[in-house]
């Protein structure tokens, strides 16, 4: 495609650079390393590739595809954001290492009350802080079977855990998961049901969900009063699945043991905040995902060239995303 304009918003390198360019060979690329880009060049855009503000993207008035760097895509597809007929492609699969690593740290660190000795340490107190938990044979249940989800499961699988899985729709099961249940397809009844019963037998949920009206609060005062004592949560996937002020009843009374944010809702989390101070919750800022290793700003380039190679040959995209579903 000749006269075909492209804008990429991403921290890459000049091989980074080169193999995006012989992927659209004849297109004329704009490149910005930290996303200030002059409005005169977005709105005679037709290609946006990397991080974007919808703000941006409203501005390309010649815009017909939109490759996004990240996994989630929620934002982009409100009503007025992108033309009906604009592309939209995210960037899943880019990070099921990066994020799935970091839960499993964040799980290990729960297990074995290692924030509780970081915090001694830095008090200058040798105390032991007890019993343990065992990953051999302990129940994971993921929320959310996707890319992360999947990632998370298999590296928790190699452990020793029993996982559990949760998705939307049916899907086949993977071999790492021991159990896997759908909720589409039941009555409302008997989909909470399911999720209940599975919160009840699990040492470690772990969520990994997009963020829709159907995963808003999915973790509520109710269903933490369904986990064990004994059990861990983990969110690593949008920060609204959890409903911030049954979280803290719940660790301020001490019905759950544990828990790791990697997102909030809202986020950034304020500094005034009370989860901040919640007894058994740890919190990171948004950083298990991003570009924290460098593999993961090679799997976005990836996932772009071809797309790029697609668009430019009239082919079908790879990671559409379905902007009913916002995922």
């Amino acid at each position: 495609m000749k006269n075909l304009k492209i804008i990429v918003s991403l921290p890459i390198t000049p091989q980074q650079k080169a193999r995006l360019e012989q992927a659209a060979p004849s297109a004329d690329f704009y490149f910005s390393m930290d996303g200030n880009i002059p409005e005169a060049v977005l709105k005679d855009a037709a290609v946006l590739v990397g991080r974007f503000t919808p703000a941006q993207a409203a501005l390309a008035d010649r815009l017909r595809f939109l490759q996004l760097s990240s996994a989630g895509a929620d934002l982009f597809c409100a009503p007025g954001v992108l033309a009906p007929d604009t592309l939209l492609a995210n960037a899943s699969g880019a990070y099921g290492i990066s994020v799935s690593e970091h839960m499993t740290a964040c799980t290990l660190a729960l297990m074995k009350n290692l924030y509780a000795y970081h915090t001694n340490q830095n008090r200058r107190l040798w105390k032991d802080e007890g019993k343990a938990a065992a990953i051999v044979k302990s129940v994971v249940l993921v929320i959310g079977m996707g890319d992360l989800g999947r990632a998370y499961a298999q590296r928790m699988k190699a452990l020793g855990s029993f996982i559990i899985g949760i998705r939307r729709h049916p899907a086949n099961k993977p071999d790492f998961v021991d159990e896997q249940y759908s909720l589409s397809g039941h009555p409302k009844q008997e989909a909470d049901r399911i999720l209940d019963d599975c919160l009840s037998r699990a040492d470690v949920v772990a969520l990994c969900l997009p963020n829709t009206a159907q995963t808003t609060h999915i973790i509520n005062a109710a269903r933490l009063s369904h986990m064990k004592p004994s059990a861990y949560l983990i969110n690593a996937g949008r920060g609204n699945a959890v409903d911030p002020d049954a979280l803290y009843e719940a660790a301020v009374n001490h019905t759950i043991k544990g828990s790791v944010l990697d997102v909030t809702d809202p986020e950034p989390l304020p500094p005034d905040h009370k989860l901040w101070d919640a007894p058994g919750v740890y919190i990171t800022p948004h950083a298990a995902g991003d570009f924290h290793l460098d593999l993961t700003l090679d799997l976005v380039v990836d996932i772009a060239v071809k797309n790029l190679r697609h668009f430019v040959n009239g082919e079908p995209l790879e990671n559409l995303v379905d902007r009913s579903a916002g995922y």
